[in-house]
This record gives structure tokens, sequence and C-alpha cells, in this order.
């Protein structure tokens, strides 16, 4: 099987992505207010290897997991009733100005997205979930990562 070559790691199996150069699984919250989203996004995430380590349906859900389990990725969704992705954002940044947090958001316009990237977001998918996309930005997350550690 040829290798896939991102940033600087080859992956022989789509399934290592969501591995460290140690074999340690990376931990990701998942949290989006559609359940067909949620459950689509951990079924792509666990194939690639990731270990899910809790979803959320709403901003105070996903802090109340985010300060319990610590994550090191966080999936968000930006449109949420009640608390909003960007507020969920903002205050996990506050907590943990390092947290590799990925916006979702069905709205593509360059004002959203500043917003988002300058609160801190490491990077932004545009719904649809697409396998592809999520395998290239997660890819780029976890070379981000391990640079980190």
């Amino acid at each position: 099987m040829p290798a896939t070559q991102h940033a600087d790691r080859a992956y022989l199996n789509p399934g290592d992505i969501g591995l460290t150069k140690r074999g340690k699984k990376i931990s990701v919250l998942i949290v989006d207010d559609e359940f067909a989203d949620r459950k689509l996004m951990t079924q792509i995430l666990r194939s690639f290897g990731f270990e899910i380590i809790g979803e959320a349906e709403n901003g105070k859900t996903a802090l109340d997991l985010y300060c319990k389990k610590k994550p090191r990725i966080i999936i968000l969704d930006m449109l949420m009733p009640g608390m909003s992705g960007l507020a969920v954002l903002r205050s996990i940044k506050f907590d943990n100005p390092h947290a590799l947090v990925i916006m979702c958001t069905s709205v593509d316009d360059k004002a959203t997205v500043g917003k988002l990237l300058e609160a801190g977001a490491v990077d932004y998918i545009v719904k649809p979930i697409d396998r592809s996309i999520i395998f290239e930005k997660m890819s780029k997350l976890v070379v981000r990562y391990e640079s980190m550690i």
C-alpha cells in the first residue's frame, strides 16, 4: 500500500493519523448540536485512530467535558443553541491558550472565518462534513500537536 504524505509524516494507513509518533492515541472532544453530524465526525475520527473522549450537544456540556477530560483536540460547531461555538472557543482559549480547536461551520464567509481564527481556532471545516477534508485538516493538526509535546 503506498504511503500518503502529509507535512513531515507519512501514513501507511489512514488509521494512523490519530496516533502520535510514539503510537499513543490523541484524544478528541466533538461538540455539535446536530446528532447526525456528531456521529459522523466520531465515526470518521475513530477510523483515523483518534480516541474520542466525549461528545457534547451544547456549549455547557462541552465546557464541562473539556474541564474534566482535557482533550488534546476539540472539534467545535459554531452555530449551537444557547452558548455559541465562538463563546465556547473563547472560554477554552482563556483556560488554555495552546488548546487545539477546529471549528465546524456551515457559514463560509471571510468575516466569520476571520472571527474564528482571531479567537484562537487553529483551523475550520465547512459543512457538510467530508472525510477527505477531515483527513487533510487532522493530518496537519497532528503535526502541529507533535511539535508542542
